[in-house]
């Protein structure tokens, strides 16, 4: 591979395309390449996919998608190509809203592909939770994961070769299972399985239709040639989902009517559904799901501007902050509890710190003190506080009493209070401060002298 190669970043193990060898189930526990398989997570039309996990530089394990082709497509050479052209897509393209690919490579007679693991929840999985608690997400964090999905979709539609010819990709496939939401608010497109572009070798004949139905393109769904647009339609249905709760073409069961009203762009508009939707944002929806792909949004970006217009006129602020509280509040079984503080010590040798407990408090009264051997009870005008640094249940006669300050000591003269000696000796010091001013701002007489008669000797 060169350095312009768009695909040089991946790994290949093996032959790309099917090999004449026997085709191999996978369980978990098994090897594919250097991975080993932890868990079967679902199939799709072409390939299966599972959770593997492998040894990192420094010991560490490291988890990724494994997609490998179905045991009974593996001996087809059209499905391996597909597959092999989605490996080079994957790996060309490099966007925070995308997986990164790893590794593409052979194993058991069936190609597999390595990807990025992402941690997150389907869409179709949040929109399933939300029905449960009848409830929606909140329209700043679905505004935030429209936002995330149209950059990246821009991004796809915009890219281009090493050369600078467009590569003209459509994912063909945006569909709330194709979408991971992590608990950050970071959203992920996935599956570029039936993706077109210029660089495939693949093509898709025409009359063949491909995509899920219910967001698949009036033009998608009548085996018409698509473009950009298509993925524009489906960020439609998307977002009329979101808002409303519902699919815009859910009302009909059977595949042949979801298809007919795909086709002549039969639904019920958004506001039909809610009818306490903002109509701005109902008109948004419908350009988006326009029968005639010319009458839609042109890119991407075009119907991001007008969504970031509605969340200024709605006053919204749309955040990844937001859809992480949203994800927070529809799943609250994957919210990891806090950590306890971490102690640090700063040496192991060092001493212990002394738990000081409050000593307990006696009060003397005057006929008590008067009975005793202090002075006289005259002296005091009311019962004194005293603490009592060891005393014991039931008291001794002999314990030695501390009077605080302020009262006098036993035998001897009053002590001073604390706060009087602070005071005097601020006063003190302003006292000196004030008195080397003033010296320093009275006219020396040494200096004058000698002026004065300069001026006033006769010449």
């Amino acid at each position: 591979m060169t350095r312009d190669d768009p695909n040089r970043h991946l790994r290949f193990e093996g032959p790309p395309l099917a090999a004449d060898e026997p085709v191999e189930e996978v369980v978990p526990g098994d090897e594919v390449g250097r991975y080993r398989v932890v868990e079967r997570i679902g199939a799709g039309g072409m390939a299966e996919v599972f959770r593997a996990t492998y040894d990192g530089r420094f010991g560490d394990k490291k988890q990724v998608v494994l997609k490998l082709v179905l045991p009974e497509l593996a001996e087809s050479a059209d499905y391996a190509g597909m597959f092999l052209d989605e490996g080079r897509l994957t790996a060309s393209l490099s966007h925070p809203n995308l997986p990164v690919a790893y590794e593409l490579g052979l194993h058991g007679g069936r190609n597999y592909l390595a990807m990025e693991w992402v941690d997150g929840v389907p869409l179709r999985k949040i929109v399933s939770r939300a029905r449960e608690r009848n409830t929606r997400l909140p329209l700043d964090a679905t505004l935030k994961l429209m936002g995330q999905l149209l950059e990246c979709l821009s991004y796809v539609h915009t890219l281009r070769d090493a050369q600078g010819a467009p590569l003209r990709i459509v994912h063909r496939d945006v569909s709330p299972s194709n979408l991971l939401v992590t608990d950050s608010g970071a959203l992920k497109l996935l599956d570029f399985g039936i993706a077109k572009a210029r660089m495939h070798e693949h093509v898709t004949q025409a009359g063949h239709v491909k995509g899920k139905m219910g967001y698949m393109s009036p033009e998608q769904s009548r085996g018409l040639t698509v473009d950009l647009r298509t993925d524009i339609y489906a960020a439609g249905t998307l977002l009329y989902l979101l808002v409303t709760g519902v699919g815009p073409f859910e009302h009909l069961s059977e595949a042949h009517a979801v298809l007919q009203a795909c086709a002549t762009g039969y639904f019920p508009k958004p506001r039909e559904v809610d009818p306490t939707l903002d109509p701005e944002l109902e008109r948004i929806i419908m350009r988006a799901l326009a029968l005639e792909a010319g009458d839609r949004y042109p890119t991407a970006d075009a119907m991001l501007a007008e969504l970031e217009v509605f969340a200024l006129y709605a006053r919204l602020m749309p955040s990844t902050r937001a859809l992480a509280a949203a994800m927070r509040e529809l799943f609250p079984e994957r919210v990891k509890p806090a950590k306890e503080p971490r102690v640090r010590r700063s040496s192991r040798h060092a001493l212990p710190i002394p738990v000081l407990t409050p000593a307990p408090v006696m009060t003397v009264t005057d006929e008590e003190l008067a009975s005793s051997q202090g002075p006289s009870a005259s002296m005091l005008t009311e019962p004194a506080t005293v603490g009592m640094a060891d005393a014991a249940p039931g008291g001794d006669d002999d314990q030695e009493l501390t009077p605080p300050l302020g009262t006098p000591a036993v035998g001897g003269a009053p002590t001073v209070p604390l706060s009087w000696v602070v005071a005097a000796a601020l006063l003190a010091a302003f006292l000196v401060t004030l008195v080397g001013i003033i010296a320093l701002n009275r006219p020396s007489k040494v200096e004058v002298a000698p002026q004065l008669e300069e001026f006033s000797s006769p010449k």
